[in-house]
């Protein structure tokens, strides 16, 4: 028997599984890699924008995944632009990779209790949001 945890797990696996299948053709989206002998804890589903590809920015992107009731998020903020640091002269421009990174990432929905129609829908606002976008 698993544990409600080893079964969570499996259950995300799986959704991963299914998303970076059908995710491998979307143009304007980069998908998260794996080394290779490595088992990633995928507590969230992290995609980056090819915003080169794209009209919009991530925010653009976001507001009409959101229109589509998907709930994406914002995950990551390099820890210096929060005001504590920036208080204390952490100016933007320090980290530029992690900057880029940043401004091109999404959370898409990923969690154990999603249904097949869950991830279905993803997908589709997925598609249908940077289809719309794509130059």
């Amino acid at each position: 028997m698993r544990t409600r945890r080893a079964k969570g797990l499996w259950i995300v696996a799986a959704l991963l599984a299914v998303n970076a299948t059908l995710f491998v053709a979307q143009p304007g989206l980069a998908l998260p890699q794996v080394v290779p002998d490595t088992r990633h804890a995928w507590h969230i589903f992290p995609v980056l924008l090819d915003l080169p590809r794209l009209t919009r920015d991530r925010a653009g992107v976001y507001a009409a995944l959101r229109a589509e009731n998907i709930g994406v998020t914002f995950h990551y903020v390099p820890a210096y632009w929060h005001p504590y640091y920036a208080a204390r002269g952490y100016a933007r421009g320090l980290c530029p990779v992690a900057e880029d990174a940043a401004a091109r990432l999404l959370t898409l929905p990923l969690f154990p209790g999603m249904s097949d129609g869950d991830v279905a829908d993803v997908l589709t606002a997925v598609r249908k949001v940077l289809g719309a976008y794509l130059k």
